[in-house]
């Protein structure tokens, strides 16, 4: 009997290192491979390794805290909401952490426009106001239901995407802001005429810009995060269709009415203080407008194409649709008209390039990165403007075999 005292001791003495270790193994676990290696916004991500704490564990990319759908010892599922090229970590409420490989994050491209999806057919033979996430479609929700609806702007901020527009009520229309698909009325329907014509978004604010009138007539308005604020005292009609953001100014291009003529003024607002651009002796209007380094640039048209740069006017040899400028460089796009008619273009402003040239589209807006142009055209489709000359035209999904329309704005999510 004594001897098997110290056998008894002996085997708990052997076990208990082992217990030890086994506990300590589990920790955050080790991660192997991830799958895929890059993706968008929303892209599956599958992480494979061993040892993951089933109950504890979470996951890290650029600093952000994924949502887990799926841990196991081996396996970790997740959906992407982070825009940063990062290492994947997983980590364990418990202690511990291990780095795996990293994920490389793809530009979303978000295209706005709308689209008719049965010409023809009663009922739904009118245009439907849609997004484009990366070539898939989504139709935006209205409230009502058998009257024209359109977006003309988008924008993502953290990990929304808003987009802005209006839809027809009877002989008025009213503005509309879309977060994540979901309808934001901006103005009321029965009893005011609103359209949001572009949308901005800096920090936690949401800047969309157009028109209100609320019986007496149109006012350029701004609306921050659902809120209006009148653009101009002006007791004529006055309305604002672009924005632009440059550090903590707002820039916002529009045009108002004469009460003495029927030629309108071409004109910007830098954070609500107005500058004319024309002195109403020719109809002038605007179409957009952008902030390279010091310089404030607005298009528009004036008996023909013209571009302002800090007030001073400048004669295009086409009508533009929309300018962005990135990395000191201005892109105008717009539409030529010769013998063959209408062709459309991306031309680069004070550089060499001869700028691009894109068929028989019509180019509704434009916007660049480091890699290249980007233009929303109709079709609908978009269009990336490389090199020196190479553009590549990618058509967006009619949902139906008959539909068709029209990309009319462009973002890129980096």
């Amino acid at each position: 009997m004594k001897l098997t005292i110290p056998i008894i001791a002996l085997s708990a003495t052997i076990l208990l290192p082992s217990l030890a270790c086994r506990k300590s193994s589990v920790g955050a676990g080790v991660v192997h491979s991830i799958s895929p290696v890059s993706g968008h916004f929303g892209t599956v991500l599958t992480i494979h390794g061993d040892h993951f704490d089933i109950n504890n564990g979470y996951v890290m990319i650029g600093g952000v805290k994924m949502p887990v759908t799926r841990i196991t010892d081996t396996t970790i599922t997740l959906t992407m909401t982070t825009t940063h090229t990062a290492p994947v970590i997983v980590k364990s409420t418990t202690g511990g952490s291990t780095t795996g490989p990293v994920f490389t994050y793809l530009t979303d491209t978000l295209v706005a426009g709308e689209l008719t999806l049965n010409p023809g057919v009663p009922v739904v033979g009118f245009p439907y106001a849609y997004y484009w996430d990366n070539g898939i479609p989504f139709m935006l929700r209205t409230i009502l239901v058998g009257t024209t609806a359109t977006t003309t702007g988008i924008v993502a901020s953290g990990n929304d995407i808003f987009a802005c527009g209006y839809q027809y009520y009877g002989q008025h229309t009213y503005a509309l802001l879309w977060k994540n698909g979901a309808e934001e009325d901006l103005s009321q329907m029965a009893s005011q005429d609103a359209r949001a014509n572009a949308i901005a978004a800096s920090g936690n604010n949401v800047y969309v810009v157009g028109y209100l009138n609320t019986g007496n007539h149109a006012v350029a308005t701004v609306w921050v995060n659902g809120q209006p604020t009148a653009l101009s005292a002006d007791t004529v009609d006055s309305y604002a269709n672009a924005i632009a953001i440059s550090g903590n100014d707002i820039y916002i291009a529009g045009y108002r009415n004469q009460s003495n003529s029927s030629n309108h003024v071409a004109l910007f607002w830098k954070n609500g203080d107005v500058t004319s651009l024309s002195d109403g002796s020719a109809d002038a209007t605007t179409t957009g407008i952008a902030v390279g380094g010091a310089d404030v640039y607005v298009s528009g048209n004036m008996g023909g194409g013209i571009l302002w740069k800090d007030g001073s006017s400048q004669a295009l040899s086409f009508f533009p649709t929309s300018l962005t400028a990135f990395n000191g460089i201005l892109y105008l796009a717009g539409e030529s008209v010769d013998y063959s008619g209408y062709s459309a273009s991306v031309t680069t402003w004070g550089t060499a390039s001869p700028g691009y040239y894109l068929g028989g589209l019509s180019v509704n807006a434009v916007t660049a990165d480091s890699t290249g142009v980007y233009t929303a055209n109709s079709g609908p489709s978009y269009s990336i403007c490389t090199g020196q000359a190479a553009v590549t035209t990618v058509s967006l999904p009619v949902v139906s075999p008959q539909g068709f329309g029209a990309a009319t704005a462009i973002y890129l999510r980096h």
